[in-house]
């Protein structure tokens, strides 16, 4: 194999291994809740679906725990998810859930 296709190839590797990484990155957005449903944990946010489980981390203001019942339509928070953990219905995980304002 010429030096030119390897070349070619390793920059096709790197590129394919950065992506995967940062699709496993945690990342964060900031906006109102949308919509929600307590019972299935679940929540919109900037037309985006989120749900989350026992271990999300939930906080007020003050970076106290507080229940998922805390959070309601309206409420602005910042929220971590991760792109790499969908549900059947292509909502995102989101690991926490942060009052913002």
């Amino acid at each position: 194999m010429s030096v030119k296709k390897w070349v070619l190839l390793s920059f096709l590797l790197m590129a394919i291994l950065s992506f995967a990484l940062a699709k496993d990155k945690v990342t964060k957005l900031k906006g109102q809740i949308e919509l929600i449903d307590h019972e299935e944990m679940i929540l919109k946010v900037a037309d985006r679906g989120f749900w989350l489980d026992d271990e999300s981390k939930l906080e007020d203001m003050n970076s106290t725990h507080i229940s998922f019942d805390a959070f309601e339509v309206g409420t602005w928070i910042e929220l971590e998810y991760d792109l790499s953990k969908t549900n059947t219905d292509g909502f995102i995980y989101a690991s926490k859930l942060e009052i913002w304002k």
